[in-house]
């Protein structure tokens, strides 16, 4: 004999209004997934973790810590964005946290617009020739990642194509195809790259930095910036030399900023040496204040990048040199009376007895602090860069100590 279906008894009110605060919990994660990662926060900067993190960091030295804000809108200059394969065509955009989804990033607000259209032609180029995104699953596809960089006074684009193939021959005609495509919004572009990476399915690496893996494909082969707020600047002819290959800052506007308050803490004719210097953002612009200039970088392409900007700035320049990161035993920095090290790119840590201070970048997310200053044992200062009013104070409270 068939078993007779119960009947639901009728949920009551409580029930229902609970159900429904459940769904709307979950609609809202979804939501909240949904969001690109750099806009999270976009309403109210400062409760990002980075600043909550710093503030806490500095509570003891600084307990109201000054903070500046820049634009929200039309700031990052350089974008490195994912492509996946989708089911209509190629997804662009940035990783949602703790994942390899994509998340769009079409017409984003911290984008400079500049980007945004770069970005609008290239995935309409990519449906056209019928580019496939990267499948990270099987390791097949065409297109893995795209490099974005802005030339800010021309609003020009430096655009990277991150191929999967380990030669032109393998990548075949699709790449050529799609550079022509993209080559007819010729107002648009600045030069045209790709950047050949045929690493496994198993590498989260984006680029390839062999030098046979860059192919340079149109337009101009070196992007120029001039950090025009940095005082002295234009004087000096500091003209930045961007390739694709080489460290460039996603915000370079406040980067600007940062430059210019450096120059503030750096002693006339002192001996600097600047660590993670790139392509001497910072240490070409304090050419005019030092004696003798030591930046040290372990990406061999920014040697000639400095070297090209060094070579035409003229009597303002003085002894200056590229080295590889330099190691304890070296003696360059104990030769040093001042140093430096770029902001987001990294701790400075040695046992060095130095005559100034040491400036320290706190843009790493996980702030390495204790261990930071357990390695330096006392022997020199710690100054945040980022976070200029908080080397003011720490400047005056070791002279009121008479140190």
């Amino acid at each position: 004999m068939a078993k007779r279906k119960r009947t639901a008894s009728p949920k009551s009110a409580t029930q229902l209004r609970n159900a429904r605060k459940r769904a709307a919990k979950k609609r809202e994660k979804v939501q909240k997934r949904q969001i690109d990662p750099s806009l999270v926060y976009i309403d109210d900067p400062l409760q990002a973790p980075t600043v909550l993190e710093a503030q806490r960091f500095l509570a003891e030295l600084l307990p109201a810590l000054p903070l500046r804000l820049r634009s929200k809108e039309g700031w990052r200059s350089s974008a490195k964005l994912a492509v996946r394969a989708g089911s209509d065509g190629p997804k662009i955009g940035l990783f949602l946290p703790k994942s390899h989804d994509v998340i769009s990033v079409m017409g984003c607000s911290a984008h400079h617009p500049a980007i945004n259209r770069a970005l609008e032609v290239i995935m309409s180029a990519c449906k056209a020739r019928k580019i496939r995104g990267y499948d990270e699953h099987k390791g097949t596809g065409d297109l893995r990642y795209v490099k974005l960089d802005v030339q800010r006074s021309t609003e020009l684009v430096q655009a990277t194509l991150v191929w999967n193939a380990g030669s032109l021959e393998e990548a075949g005609p699709l790449l050529t195809k799609l550079v022509a495509k993209l080559k007819r919004t010729e107002h648009l572009w600045h030069s045209i790259w790709a950047n050949l990476n045929a690493a496994d399915k198993h590498s989260s690496r984006i680029l390839a930095y062999d030098s046979e893996a860059w192919q340079h494909l149109h337009g101009s082969r070196h992007l120029r910036e001039i950090l025009s707020r940095v005082p002295r600047a234009e004087e000096m002819h500091v003209r930045l030399c961007f390739p694709p290959f080489v460290f460039r800052q996603a915000n370079l506007c406040a980067f600007e900023d940062i430059v210019s308050l450096t120059r503030r803490f750096v002693p006339q004719n002192s001996a600097v040496v600047e660590l993670y210097g790139g392509v001497g953002t910072i240490g070409l612009h304090l050419a005019d204040l030092v004696s003798s200039l030591v930046c040290s970088d372990e990406n061999p392409h920014n040697r000639l990048c400095f070297r090209r900007r060094e070579s035409s700035q003229g009597s303002d320049a003085k002894r200056s040199e590229v080295a590889p990161s330099p190691r304890k035993d070296s003696g360059a920095l104990g030769q040093k009376d001042w140093s430096a090290t770029a902001p987001s790119r990294g701790w400075f840590s040695c046992e060095s007895e130095m005559d100034d201070f040491v400036a320290g970048a706190c843009e790493d997310e996980h702030l390495e602090a204790q261990r930071f200053l357990a390695t330096l044992q006392g022997k020199v200062q710690l100054v945040q860069l980022m976070r200029f009013r908080a080397l003011e104070a720490l400047r005056s409270r070791d002279a009121h100590d008479g140190r």
